[in-house]
């Protein structure tokens, strides 16, 4: 059974309830326990609906940077506390700025970004965490695949749209998954003299310097060209050319390979 019930905290309370805290909680953010112990300090924290919460098991679910602030201020505090939510609750909490879907999730940021960005080209520009999570499942391996060949970074050409591409490339060609490795970590690393960095790895950067840089275009249109800059049928094309019907196909492509995921 759920119940509610305003308490009062103090910071040997708080430390008691942070030992039950869920395995799989949000990692603590240490801005927020600062900010909320000044409040604290300064008189100036006031019980509102939101407060601490425990699972169906008893584990700590939501509330821990208020119990940290806790004892960081040595304050106590008047807040509410909820019992008895059903275990899988911590996802629905505070999504957005608050909880990122890597943190509900529970998976390394890059991950959920590519999660993420499948699914709302497969769902819809808001998926579900369901979604997304259904997503995830289908495609962690080969994400682990291409950032263990490369975790580095470069702004625009390791964006979600790019890694994406990637990572569908693999699901949908097994056999290509070294030419995708080897192309993504070229772009990445702007290894370009290198032997076997593809002419259409060359084309695709020109193309996005071109456009004002690879953020500022479509998302659709860059992991459209991102598909066929790891096709490497298309090794030696010298200028990728897309319409607006090839990237329909293309999405609907990647639809009607995950579609049986999200039939109920």
């Amino acid at each position: 059974m759920i119940e509610t019930k305003l308490e009062q905290i103090t910071p040997a309370i708080a430390e008691r309830y942070l030992a039950k805290n869920f395995k799989g909680n949000r990692p603590l953010r240490p801005s927020s326990v600062r900010d909320y112990a000044n409040k604290m300090l300064a008189g100036e924290w006031v019980a509102t609906h939101q407060g601490i919460a425990f699972d169906q098991n008893g584990f700590l679910i939501d509330g821990q940077n208020r119990l940290s602030a806790v004892i960081m201020s040595g304050v106590t505090i008047t807040t509410m506390v909820t019992y008895g939510l059903p275990a899988d609750s911590f996802k629905a909490f505070d999504i957005g700025a608050k909880r990122k879907m890597s943190d509900i999730l529970r998976v390394p940021k890059p991950h959920a970004e590519i999660a993420t960005f499948l699914a709302k080209l497969v769902c819809g520009n808001k998926p579900t965490v369901t979604q997304v999570e259904l997503m995830y499942g289908e495609i962690q391996e080969s994400i682990a695949v291409l950032l263990e060949e490369c975790a580095s970074t470069r702004k625009n050409y390791s964006a979600a749209p790019v890694k994406s591409a990637a990572v569908f490339s693999m699901v949908m060609r097994p056999r290509s998954i070294d030419y995708v490795k080897k192309t993504y970590r070229g772009l990445v690393l702007f290894d370009i003299c290198d032997t076997a960095f593809p002419l259409v790895g060359k084309a695709f950067i020109r193309q996005c310097e071109t456009t004002n840089k690879a953020g500022s275009m479509d998302q659709r249109d860059l992991f459209t060209r991102g598909m066929i800059l790891f096709d490497p049928s298309k090794a030696n094309i010298s200028k990728i050319q897309i319409s607006e019907g090839s990237v329909d196909m293309t999405i609907n492509l990647l639809r009607d390979h995950f579609s049986s995921l999200y039939i109920a």
